[in-house]
């Protein structure tokens, strides 16, 4: 999170990079939900920008891509280093998700920062759905059996009837998993 006299409203180049990892993951339509140089006041008052925020549900998301020059104690003195901490604390404090990657290991280490992004939002409601996680299916219609017509045909008779439960037996390999899934659509 950079203080306001740091920094003005623009991106950086990790920043941006950052961006087109998450969309990768999430999508363009999801990225639009980013919010780059966010403002945000900390328990103090002063105006200051995270590097990306995300809201999405009522959840209020911080992404923050640190460089050397900004957040390593040795190269900058110990009050901005603790500066920088204060206002972490003060997201944290105020409800915000903080999540921290080096500029480094965006550049260099695309997959991974993906794979964490996955994770640690996951739970994010409206954010990735069940489909994004299960293989992309290529199929094709399958021609009933008629004993497997007569099947579903006998079960349609038995809810005409007000009965709700039914037991389907046919030999093994006979396709009672294709009657019933036909049955269930």
């Amino acid at each position: 999170m950079q203080d306001s006299s740091d920094r003005g409203a623009t991106s950086t180049a990790p920043e941006d990079l950052f961006m087109e990892l998450f969309t990768q993951v999430f999508g363009a339509e999801k990225a639009l939900f980013l919010s780059p140089q966010h403002p945000v006041t900390d328990i103090y008052g002063p105006n200051r920008f995270v590097d990306l925020a995300l809201r999405a549900r009522g959840e209020k998301i911080a992404f923050e891509i640190d460089g050397l020059p900004w957040h390593v104690p040795e190269v900058v003195p110990a009050e901005k280093y603790e500066d920088d901490l204060l206002r972490q604390n003060s997201l944290v404090h105020q409800g915000w998700r903080v999540f921290r990657w080096t500029d480094r290991q965006v550049a260099h280490e695309p997959e991974r920062v993906k794979e964490q992004l996955a994770l640690f939002l996951e739970r994010l409601p409206g954010i990735l759905s069940f489909d994004d996680f299960l293989p992309r299916q290529a199929g094709e219609l399958l021609q009933l059996r008629e004993h497997q017509e007569d099947a579903l045909r006998a079960l349609e008779r038995m809810r005409a009837e007000g009965k709700t439960i039914a037991l389907l037996e046919h030999a093994t390999g006979a396709g009672k998993t294709v009657t019933a899934i036909t049955d269930a659509r």
